[in-house]
């Protein structure tokens, strides 16, 4: 199987090169082996994609994979997906299209970041909707976190980890990377870049530990204003929550109204971090 070369490659800082596959013209071979390319004679989900997403400190895909669909369940796809059932089984590839990093589309990354069939789409669960009824999956919202003044604990799991009798707390940890956390429903990676599409990546990727003068003027705005610019814990990067506030006001004791619908703090601007 001839495969073109990605223009574009998107590599998570935290990878090292032709660790991460996806987005990434190096990486062929952790898929189809050493180069050329040869074609996947047996697929296996497990091995194929399970292999990296089942690991700790991976983005898991939150619907079952390797399932029996049946006649009925077949007949139910849409057309574009059904050649891509294998052995009367719905498998990873069976919604992402991992030939759609093959392609030199420049935009694609942006626009399809999670290469699905059918896409792009404008949020990735209209892809769900193809074959699902919306009405039978209203999903938790874990930004909704209040409920008549009390704290819905169940949304509080949804990134949080529990510590046992203790419960979650303000100290308790994360399922996963944080802004993994944020990504697994927010396809807007790389950011703040994404919103610019065609514009360059890596000189830009905020998800990362910050320079001593960025730090410093990070600190200065802290001190300033009084507002929260937090930060991972235990490894001190930048993630989604340093910008946005991923919890509902009143939450979090002190914090202020967030500012729009990307729910930015209000002293998450440019110019409270770099200098202009």
């Amino acid at each position: 199987m001839a495969m073109a070369a990605v223009v574009y490659c998107l590599t998570p800082a935290q990878a090292a090169p032709g660790d991460f596959p996806h987005w990434d013209a190096e990486a062929c071979s952790a898929c189809h082996g050493a180069a050329p390319p040869a074609a996947i004679g047996s697929y296996d989900d497990k091995v194929m994609c399970g292999k990296c997403h089942e690991a700790a400190d991976t983005v898991s895909c939150r619907h079952p994979s390797n399932i029996g669909i049946g006649n009925a369940g077949l007949a139910s796809l849409p057309d574009g997906y059904r050649g891509s059932v294998r052995e009367g089984k719905l498998v990873c590839t069976t919604c992402h299209d991992p030939l759609v990093q093959c392609q030199g589309d420049q935009l694609a990354p942006y626009l399809n970041p999670r290469f699905l069939r059918g896409g792009p789409f404008q949020q990735a669960d209209e892809a769900c909707l193809l074959c699902h009824d919306g009405a039978d999956y209203q999903r938790l919202n874990p930004h909704v976190q209040l409920n008549a003044g009390e704290i819905k604990r169940d949304s509080c799991g949804f990134c949080h980890q529990s510590t046992g009798d203790a419960g979650i707390t303000a100290a308790t940890g994360f399922r996963i990377e944080v802004s993994w956390q944020c990504l697994g429903c927010h396809a807007v990676s790389p950011h703040p870049m994404s919103m610019i599409p065609g514009s360059g990546i890596d000189s830009w990727n905020h998800l990362v530990v910050p320079s001593e003068s960025t730090l410093r003027r990070m600190n200065d705005t802290r001190s300033r204003t009084g507002s929260r610019l937090p930060m991972e814990p235990g490894t001190g990067k930048i993630s989604c929550a340093t910008c946005h506030d991923p919890h509902e006001t009143g939450v979090i004791a002190g914090d202020p109204q967030y500012l729009d619908r990307a729910r930015l703090r209000p002293v998450a601007r440019c110019e409270n971090c770099h200098e202009m």
